[in-house]
């Protein structure tokens, strides 16, 4: 990618993607078991809060065991990705919270070396949000200290400095984690896309969210042209609104219903391993096959989901076809789980086979 002296160009956004979300700053490092000793760490359950006996566990990881510091939290994993595949630094960026403190500061070097622009409302009185996530011999963990991830205020959204930003963009990316942090930020820009005539790709992230966020969830739909989710989260819908016997039909009832701009949707079921559903405005699904990895090049699933959702808009932004987007998707969700962590290489080697290449 080319990112030269993207660092010292990041006074002003020109690019056409950005993502709005839940903002973390991920330390990567691989630990002893006199780690998990101290900090009373168990393999089970794999993620879990920080509480107050891991409060010096971050500053320890950053000065004694040499982590990869990672601009993270699902949104902006998947902005990194996409903005790796268009290679073009500054066409990407991401708008979120984090704290004036050192991880605060730490986690826009990190978006900035990635060649994303950062825009952070500073938060008072909370740390940046953070995610240990410890590697011991085939243990993974990951410690959340939730922080400024729990806050986004709509109204700073209002700042000349951000609307900039968001007019500027032509395509908006939104997770499912924010309808309980901040639906008026969704519903925003929402209106802004609607009013401009811009889209939006909405992730449902999680089946928790789909199953406690009825109305929240409802109106952000309405805004969002692209929807993408994995089977269980379209499995906990067609449980709630009784769409369908099975998640294909749910697939194609949701596709199916108009949003507020008077057109249908277009519905990115992935499956994991299995092939992607896919439904273009209630049409009938159809299947986009998966390259199986074998167990030897699986090396971490953890941030699969979001690389595909990167891999997908890299595409979307230069208005390939939907197949095209999707076969982008499953080749990031494949480098992603055949790396340790959520670092990505410098150099982004994918190269459509499915059209011309991308220009250098």
């Amino acid at each position: 990618m080319d990112v030269t002296d993207t660092k010292e160009k990041m006074d002003e956004f020109k690019g056409v993607l950005v993502g709005m979300g839940q903002a973390a700053l991920e330390i990567h490092a691989k630990v002893g078991q006199d780690v998990f000793d101290k900090y009373e760490i168990k393999s089970d359950p794999v993620t879990f809060e920080a509480e107050e006996k891991h409060e010096s566990l971050v500053e320890e990881l950053i000065k004694d065991h040499d982590p990869q510091l990672v601009a993270g939290g699902p949104t902006q994993n998947t902005i990194r990705v996409a903005q790796w595949m268009l290679r073009k630094g500054g066409q990407t960026a991401f708008v979120g919270t984090n704290s004036d403190d050192d991880n605060g500061d730490l986690l826009e070097e990190c978006t900035k070396s990635a060649g994303v622009f950062p825009y952070y409302f500073k938060i008072d009185g909370k740390p940046t949000c953070t995610h240990a996530c410890l590697t011991k011999d085939d243990d993974h963990v990951s410690i959340i200290n939730p922080g400024t991830a729990e806050v986004f205020n709509p109204e700073d959204m209002t700042e000349e400095s951000c609307c900039r930003v968001m007019r500027q963009a032509k395509y908006y990316y939104m997770e499912g984690y924010m309808l309980p942090v901040s639906l008026e930020a969704i519903v925003t820009v929402g209106r802004h896309a609607l009013e401009n005539e811009k889209l939006i790709v909405m992730n449902f992230s999680d089946p928790g969210i789909v199953k406690n966020n009825n109305s929240e969830l409802a109106s952000a739909l309405g805004y969002s042209k692209y929807i993408i989710g994995h089977e269980d989260e379209l499995e906990a819908l067609r449980e709630r609104l009784s769409f369908g016997d099975n998640v294909r039909e749910c697939v194609q009832k949701l596709a199916d219903l108009p949003g507020r701009w008077g057109g249908k949707r277009i519905i990115i079921c992935t499956r994991g391993s299995n092939s992607t559903l896919v439904s273009i405005e209630g049409a009938d699904v159809f299947e986009v096959e998966v390259e199986p990895l074998s167990d030897g090049e699986i090396v971490d699933m953890h941030g699969a989901g979001a690389a595909f959702a990167g891999g997908f808009l890299s595409q979307l932004v230069r208005e390939r076809s939907v197949i095209d987007c999707v076969k982008a998707g499953h080749w990031a969700a494949r480098a992603m789980i055949m790396t340790s962590g959520t670092q990505l290489p410098d150099e982004c080697s994918f190269r459509p086979v499915f059209g011309p290449p991308l220009p250098p």
